[in-house]
């Protein structure tokens, strides 16, 4: 195995087996309730809240890649379309 591949193993072990990343998985929980929505909805609105900010930070990465595999002078439009993002 390579270092870097040694490192994040171990990075999990120790994470895993201290706590330390785990220990807000108690109080709330991993479902934590979405501003003051009671119930079940809230936990789903937090789960979703959590999906589609994820979603469009990703899409927001990913646009000028796929810009570039789709047109014909790629190294001409991908310079003027950073500036629209």
């Amino acid at each position: 195995m390579k270092p870097c591949a040694h490192s994040v193993i171990v990075s999990i072990y120790l994470d895993a087996h201290s706590g330390i990343g785990f220990r807000y998985w108690k109080d709330p929980g991993p479902f934590a309730q979405y501003k003051d929505v009671p119930g079940a909805f809230s936990r789903f609105l937090g789960f979703w809240m959590v999906l589609i900010q994820a979603a469009f930070s990703f899409f927001g990465a990913e646009v000028p890649g796929v810009a570039g595999t789709e047109v014909i002078s790629a190294s001409k439009v991908l310079v003027s379309s950073r500036s629209y993002i």
